[in-house]
């Protein structure tokens, strides 16, 4: 009885543990600690030289002045190549197993096509770099794949876990800080001894001391918006009020994960990020549904009451910004475009306009008059007695090439005709060939998400160019309609606007590096929750630190991955979501082998 319990401890150890002769130290895991306290905090100024094409798209000209992305990807990167050399030098010195096939393989197959995604990309300096304002490209995708492999392999007891959550704490004190200030009145990023910090000596003259008291309360911190506190505080408040309890006998430390818990809500509540709403709406539905069910009665009754003070931090947010709900609602309606047009097609000499009130038919005749036809090719003689009387339409002769003007009383749209084609002259009164926009979804609810239906609508139909392989990371810029004419006329997509990302960061992932990358996060993702669900055949103590761990990870990624549909994945946020995935395996892979031991124990 005791060699099959035996037999079915290592059956089920999903990762092999270091010999016991040598215990792992936490100077192994430094360059981990170091990613999760400086990446998400760092922030300096970098004048980026654009390539040609980056150049011709983005609005402020030939160089990109980036502030939050730039070093954060730098120091991404550096510190996980040491993290890499680090695992490499362990393993060679003590032979230790790798990590299990089953978590690195989906890693790695993701690394392969992020690879190939760069190197047939259309602009491979942006896929290496990324794009302005973001920098994630190949080098940080890459980067976060090898912290996650690193983690795996490096951080393997409660001294090392605990060392690498002290960098989360003090990074996300520092950022709970500066988002109370702002959330107040008072945002230092902009106060004068920031901006020293932040700019190089040469251009402290351009330093001023105005501004940085009251302004518009907007609450970002260090992340560069409000919608990136949203992911931030989902993913961490969890984890730090778990660690919070777990030190509840070192009472400094105690306090201190306490006080990055209430900053880290108070900064949440200031920046009034939907996605971050939604997320830990998601983790009291998750944990009031799933743990209740594991836990004992102890367990049941913390569970509760964090449920219920989270319920009760979100219906304050929502009192204290009735505006939130109300625009959520407002965003939910069908609306009727400004333009109303639904979809447009020119065909040389002729126009179609799906309108709200049909289909229009107008041609341009070689006697130089228009002809106006309903959906079924009926001539319409007189436009005021038809369903289009909201509209004008007129030619006009006055400039070199004829011109028709189509008003509907709201928008009024220019069509030149030039060499027997009709064309448009767009917002920034170019004139140029109309190309239709394909689109998915979301009509009439564009405006959904802060006009991410609108985005949204536009991406989905490029996912079926890039099923294997991606676009390149950071190439959506170049993907995406920028000048979708219909969009801009309805005003959704300002023509000096530039969309550089999908606000979704599972449709980054499958515009970057391919659905099939998709596929292999999505695997990776699934086969954690599946392990976490199939795996607690014991009933959940909350107070093992293991099991309240592990539970706190698992409901922060939750929250970061419904986040995550509204929300990019970015540089400051990434490697703190691969770090804890990395660590919710590893005590997965403990939790099981205690039950496994509590087992073996009932069975003697």
């Amino acid at each position: 009885m005791i060699l099959l319990a035996k037999k079915k401890a290592t059956r089920n150890s999903k990762i092999d543990q270091a010999p016991k002769t040598q215990q792992p130290t936490i100077f192994s895991t430094i360059p981990i600690f170091l990613v999760m306290l400086l990446v998400p905090l760092v922030m300096r100024l970098k004048i980026v030289e654009l390539d040609p094409q980056s150049a011709q798209i983005w609005i402020e000209g030939s160089h990109n002045l980036d502030f939050n992305a730039y070093w954060k990807m730098i120091f991404l990167v550096v510190l996980a190549v040491i993290a890499g050399l680090i695992m490499v030098m362990e393993w060679f010195l003590t032979k230790k197993t790798f990590v299990s096939r089953r978590w690195w393989m989906p890693a790695a197959a993701f690394s392969v096509l992020t690879l190939l995604s760069t190197f047939f990309s259309s602009n491979p300096t942006v896929a290496r770099r990324g794009v302005m304002d973001h920098y994630e490209g190949m080098w940080a995708l890459l980067a976060y794949m090898l912290l996650f492999v690193t983690t795996l392999y490096l951080v393997q007891t409660s001294q090392q876990r605990r060392f690498v959550l002290h960098g989360l704490l003090f990074s996300s004190i520092i950022i709970g800080i500066i988002g109370t200030l702002q959330w107040i009145g008072y945002d230092p990023i902009i106060a004068p001894w920031f901006q020293r910090m932040m700019l190089p000596p040469e251009l402290h003259h351009a330093i001023t001391d105005s501004g940085h008291m009251g302004g518009g309360h907007s609450v970002y911190a260090t992340l560069g918006n409000s919608n990136y506190v949203g992911s931030f505080t989902a993913l961490t408040i969890p984890v730090l009020l778990a660690a919070a309890y777990i030190n509840k006998n070192h009472r400094v430390l105690k306090i201190l994960y306490t006080m990055a818990s209430v900053v880290m809500f108070i900064t949440l509540m200031g920046s009034q990020s939907r996605a971050g709403i939604a997320a830990f709406l998601t983790m009291v539905i998750v944990a009031t549904s799933f743990v209740l069910i594991k836990a004992s009665g102890k367990t049941k009754k913390i569970v509760l009451a964090g449920s219920g003070g989270t319920l009760a931090v979100l219906l304050i947010i929502a009192l204290i910004h009735p505006p939130i709900v109300n625009r959520t609602m407002a965003e939910l309606q069908h609306k009727e475009n400004p333009a109303g047009l639904t979809d447009l097609w020119i065909e040389e000499n002729l126009i179609t306009m799906e309108t709200t009130q049909g289909i229009l038919h107008i041609q341009y005749e070689k006697d130089q008059r228009i002809v106006l036809k309903d959906e079924t090719g009926n001539p319409i003689e007189n436009i005021a007695e038809s369903p289009f009387a909201a509209y004008e339409i007129s030619l006009d002769h006055a400039s070199e090439h004829p011109v028709l003007l189509v008003d509907n009383q709201k928008k009024a749209i220019e069509f030149p005709y030039i060499h027997d084609e009709f064309h448009i002259t767009d917002l920034k009164g170019e004139i140029r060939p109309y190309e239709r926009v394909e689109k998915w979804g979301f009509e009439g609810r564009e405006d959904l998400g802060s006009r991410r239906g609108y985005t949204w609508s536009r991406t989905l139909p490029l996912l079926k160019d890039h099923l294997l392989i991606g676009a390149g990371p950071g190439n959506f810029i170049f993907e995406f309609p920028q000048d979708d004419f219909l969009g801009q006329l309805q005003g959704y997509n300002h023509p000096n606007r530039i969309v550089s990302n999908p606000h979704n960061q599972y449709l980054q992932i499958a515009i970057y590096t391919g659905l099939l990358s998709l596929l292999m996060f999505i695997v990776l993702i699934g086969q954690f929750f599946w392990s976490w669900c199939r795996n607690n055949k014991q009933k959940l103590d909350l107070r093992e630190e293991n099991q309240l761990l592990l539970t706190a990870i698992t409901l922060g990624i939750v929250g970061y991955l419904v986040a995550a549909v509204f929300n990019d994945s970015i540089v400051a946020i990434a490697p703190v979501f691969w770090i804890l995935l990395a660590m919710g395996i590893q005590l997965q892979s403990e939790c099981n082998q205690e039950d496994d031991g509590k087992n073996e124990k009932t069975e003697i």
